[in-house]
């Protein structure tokens, strides 16, 4: 454990270790956080008030390949270079499951603004599947969900997190991804693969639809 007075979680310290920062730099990198939450300007605002030095430190820290050109970022992307390297406090303002960090975007399913208990949901249908098989199923759901385009906003509408995850559009959900995996199987049988979606699928949607049967005004706080 690095000795260093900081309020990074656990998993925050574990990936700036990954990204090659020493000790001094996550130290700094926590103080520039605890600086921001601080600040009462914009997020925009306080990275153009930082030095070279600090805003590399940032870059650094996000491990982003470019430099950070304040002017160029949205207020999403300004606000996610100042969050927990763990993802735990990603904004997504626009809603629309593409998470911008500076200048770069990510696909998220779930999608950053939904309940609590919608990610318990889905980690727990996909817990045991490596990292790429997850991020293939997570791709397949967030077009269902938003329609795909990563260099703008979701071809859908997006709606907002209180709306996509109540009932009605949970099970519009559920029934778009059995009736493409229906699709899918006609096509080419019971693959490997979606076997696995099914087994996804009839995890992830029981639990959902579950949690808002037990609990229908669930908080969207995290």
């Amino acid at each position: 454990m690095l000795n260093i007075d900081t309020k990074l979680s656990v998993s925050s310290l574990n990936k700036l270790q990954i990204r090659d920062l020493n000790e001094t730099e996550i130290s700094s990198f926590a103080d520039i956080l605890k600086q921001a939450k601080e600040d009462s300007n914009t997020p925009k605002a306080f990275l153009k008030s930082l030095t070279t030095d600090e805003l590399q430190l940032v870059k650094k820290a996000n491990s982003l390949a470019s430099t950070i050109s304040v002017d160029s970022l949205s207020a999403e992307g300004a606000q996610n270079l100042l969050s927990q390297p763990d993802g735990s406090d990603l904004v997504d303002l626009n809603n629309d499951g593409i998470v911008e960090i500076g200048e770069s975007r990510s696909i998220h399913f779930p999608p950053v603004n939904a309940p609590l208990h919608v990610k318990t949901a889905w980690n727990k249908a996909t817990e045991g599947l490596d990292w790429a098989e997850k991020a293939r199923i997570e791709l397949t759901l967030h077009s269902m969900a938003y329609g795909f385009n990563i260099n703008g906003s979701g071809t859908k509408e997006a709606l907002a997190p209180e709306e996509q995850w109540n009932k009605t559009n949970i099970d519009a959900l559920s029934e778009y991804a059995y009736s493409n995996l229906e699709f899918r199987v006609n096509l080419e049988g019971w693959s490997d693969y979606n076997k696995q979606l099914n087994d996804v699928y009839d995890k992830f949607f029981t639990s959902v639809l579950q949690g808002v049967a037990s609990s229908p005004e669930r908080s969207f706080v995290e």
